[in-house]
């Protein structure tokens, strides 16, 4: 899914308050839009996703080198 189809996904989901609540987050962060911020907080959250996962094999890699030494 594009990340562009799920931030109107979720601008769609929102209540007039939330969404005035969230372009003011947006706006007092700098953004130049609550498409922008959405955007941005998506990618921060997939980022995360990707570093639990490589911390995940990392870990899990190390305990093997500890089995087999």
């Amino acid at each position: 899914m594009k990340i562009e189809t799920k931030v109107q996904e979720i601008l769609a989901k929102m209540s007039k308050g939330q969404r005035k609540y969230e372009e003011k987050k947006a706006k007092k962060q700098g953004f130049a839009s609550i498409e922008a911020y959405i955007q941005n907080k998506l990618e921060a959250q997939f980022q995360t996703k990707i570093t639990e996962d490589e911390t995940k094999k990392i870990i899990s890699a190390s305990q093997i080198l500890k089995w087999v030494k």
